[in-house]
Parts: structure tokens; sequence; C-alpha cells
């Protein structure tokens, strides 16, 4: 029985190849970014921090800082990539560094709360046959029956409050939480995003929990019923270590390593640029044929026709009425009063997309109270469109 945690879920999640390669085949990346090394080392050194402090001993800045730089100068190798272009490892080091003198001159000495788990692995039942594991960054308790779990994150971009709240991996690590310490009433989730030197804390009701695991479960039972694990190309591909061998860059680095002349001449390139010229040629005549209906609407109506006809072709020429509401690119300020007065009917929920079939549907099926629907009918245009369809031309027996 495989045992899920939240980085696996995410893997599949952001691409099903990716989490194919990294946790059904067991594959070794081919690198390991810069990002992911700084996390790594700065998450050390604070660990480090507070396992000093368990025997009393509160390091130094100068210590803490010395320690980092000898873990980075330990682990760094050549399989550590940079991936954005212009910078540097040692950009990158000396972030780490900000991060952590930050953070230590923030919560000198350290007292807020006892420390009772650094790296606390966490396993516990999610559900029948559902196994859930994590490691927690640091669980300290600030009180009776009162903990706190803690997250560091090393990321340029800081989350807003309302997205800390929908945040799935730490609520899942409070149900492992309240599994191993049964007495906990209150447990706040607390984000240390280094970097902008913001504190994000949370506390969940009972209802948040719940949904965060049903969510999960939701995700877990999609892996269960995975047949195929398509690659989702996004801008995070660039960060892959299975980048060289996805299905989706594969010929790209291949064409990539070729001279220009060659690159053109490689069999998938002329078939896809083959494919592209005929596409923009249609493209093209897109305007040539809408003039070409319009001159054959326009001689049909002038002669009191319904089929013109061709010598092998003929355009039937169909009539219908429309009824339509105003759109945002023909009517910007109609387009905001019909959805100021959608708003306040019963029948918002069914129309919030403002899908004119269905407020149509809405108003004429008497679905809206009587004053909004006597001011949208203000709103509603009704045109004669007329339209062209080509159908090989039948020829009378001789």
């Amino acid at each position: 029985m495989p045992i899920y945690s939240h980085s696996r879920l995410s893997t599949f999640e952001q691409c099903p190849q990716r989490f194919k390669f990294q946790y059904l085949n067991r594959l070794t990346p081919d690198f390991e970014s810069i990002e992911a090394f700084l996390g790594s080392r700065v998450h050390d050194t604070l660990e480090k921090l507070y396992a000093d402090l368990k025997f009393d001993k509160v390091a130094t800045l100068a210590e803490l800082l010395a320690y980092y730089d000898r873990q980075w100068e330990m682990e760094f190798n050549a399989k550590i990539k940079v991936v954005r272009a212009g910078r540097t490892p040692d950009e990158y080091r000396a972030a780490g560094r900000k991060m952590l003198e930050r953070y230590y001159r923030r919560f000198h000495p350290f007292n807020q709360g006892t420390t009772l788990g650094l790296e606390l692995h966490l396993n516990f039942p999610l559900a029948d046959g559902v196994q859930f594991q994590g490691y927690v960054d640091r669980v300290t308790r600030t009180g009776d029956h009162s903990y706190e779990i803690h997250d560091y994150k090393t990321s340029n971009s800081t989350p807003s409050q309302a997205e800390a709240e929908k945040d799935r991996q730490l609520a899942l690590y409070e149900i492992g939480l309240r599994q191993r310490w049964p007495d906990a009433r209150e447990v706040k989730l607390i984000w240390h995003y280094l970097l902008s030197e913001t504190d994000l804390a949370v506390v969940k009701k009972p209802a948040g929990l719940e949904a965060a695991r049903k969510e999960t479960l939701k995700v877990v039972r999609e892996v269960e019923a995975a047949r195929e694990f398509p690659p989702r190309e996004s801008r995070l591909c660039d960060w892959c270590g299975f980048y060289s061998i996805c299905p989706a860059k594969q010929h790209g680095l291949k064409v990539a390593a070729l001279p220009p002349a060659a690159a053109r001449a490689e069999s998938g390139v002329e078939l896809v640029d083959r494919l592209a010229r005929l596409k923009e040629e249609v493209a093209a005549r897109k305007e040539e044929i809408e003039e070409l209906e319009a001159a054959i609407l326009e001689f049909a109506e002038r002669n009191k026709l319904a089929v013109v006809v061709g010598t092998e072709k003929q355009a039937k020429i169909t009539e219908k009425q429309v009824t339509s509401l105003p759109t945002k690119t023909s009517d910007p300020k109609g387009y905001a009063a019909v959805v100021e007065l959608l708003r306040r009917s019963p029948a918002w929920e069914q129309v919030s997309a403002l899908d004119y079939r269905a407020a149509v549907a809405a108003l004429e099926g008497g679905q809206l109270p009587a004053p909004v629907a006597s001011q949208l009918r203000t709103y509603l245009k009704t045109e004669r469109k007329r339209s062209v369809s080509l159908t090989r031309r039948r020829f009378d027996a001789d």
C-alpha cells in the first residue's frame, strides 16, 4: 500500500508524467534546482538552531551563518542547476544568508514556545486504506493544550492570507498532530516567508480540516484510478529534473541540438511547418470567404432566392431571428447593467457567466421577478441573421 504525501499528490496534480517518472518508475532526476538546494540549506540551518536550543545553547548569528556556509560548500555539486538566466549560485547563497539574518533578528532569543519536534515525521491514516505522511519543519507547544506547526518558505513570492487559509499541506499535518497529541485544543498553522519577513497564521475549524481531508482523498482516488500519465506543460517545466526524457520536451531538445539548416529539414519539423503554413493560408482566406458569403447573401436577397447554384455546388440561404443581450465588446455599459440586474434575480446561479441562451430562456420562461424582467427586456436585441451553407448541387433528372 503506497503512503501518500503532500509532495507526492502535488506532483501528480502539476504533471502526471513527472509523477510517473518520480514515484512509479523511481527514476533519478538529472539535476536539482538551485531553489530546492537553497531551501534545503536554510532548513538545515534553522533545524540546527532549534536543536541546539534543546541543550540551552543559543547560537550567535555569526555561528549560524558559518554553519550555513559550511553546509553550502559541502553539499554543492555539479548537478545543482540555476535555471533563471542571469543568476548565479553566489546570489542564491547570499539570499539564504539574508533570510537567516532577518529571521534571527526577529525571533532572538527564540523562546516563543517549547519545541517538540524538528523535521518531525508524522505518519497517520487519512481514511481506511489510505496512509499519509509528512515532515513538519517545527512543532511547538505554547501553553496547555496549545500547539503550533511552523513551516519555512524560501520562495520569492508571498501568498495572501486568503491563500494561506486554503492551504492543504499544513491542514493535513494538523490532522496528524491531533492524532499524535490528542490533548491538543488549539493548533495554529504558521508559515514563515523568510525573504519578505512575512508570517501568515491560520487556526482551522473542524470543518476546514474535514474539507482538506476530503479534498486530499479525492486526489488520492484520482491517482489510484489513473492509467495514463500525460505530460502537463507549464512554466515549472524548466525546473523539472526529468526534462530530458519527457515526451513533451524530447523532440524540442533534439531539434535545438541541430544546426539551423538541419533543424529546418528534420522530418518532424517539416511536417509541423507544412501544417502551420496551411493553417495560415486558411486564416488568410477567411476574410475573402466572408466577403463572398456577404455577396451571395446580397445577390440572393436582391433576386429573392433561397438557393444560389454553382457548377457543382449550391449555396443555401438560411434565415432566423436571434435574440441576444449586450456583450462586453459590443456594449460594455449595457453588459454591466444586465449583469447587475441578473445578480438580483433567482436565476443568477444558472446565468452567472452571462450565458445568453440561459439568460434569455430565464426571461422568457418567467423565472425572473417582474421588475427585473421588465428592465432586462429593454436590453434585448432581436436581429435577423442570414447565413450561407454550401452543399453538393442536386441536378434535375433529364
